[in-house]
């Protein structure tokens, strides 16, 4: 890839844009629950293979980032510098 280059989302391998997206549904999940300091349901599937979990998240004020875990399989992350702790 030219470094020179804009990067464009279809240039993404398929995983890094599907991966994006299932953060970004869980980004605004939690944007639309007011961000909950205690972990709910995001009603979002697990993104692993053969996983039929249901994703959970909290908004952490003190950290700036969103938590979230899978209730079955345990997969979990943190999506950091939210921003939204000013």
């Amino acid at each position: 890839m030219d470094t020179d280059k804009e990067l464009r989302w279809e240039d993404l391998p398929k995983a890094a844009r599907e991966f994006t997206s299932f953060l970004d549904l869980i980004i605004d999940s939690i944007m639309e629950d007011h961000l909950p300091e205690w972990f709910v349901s995001t009603e979002i599937r697990c993104h692993k293979k053969r996983c039929h979990g249901t994703i959970y998240a909290k908004y952490s004020e003190i950290e700036d980032a969103i938590h979230w875990r899978c209730n079955t399989c345990k997969t979990s992350g943190v999506i950091t510098n939210m921003g939204l702790n000013m």
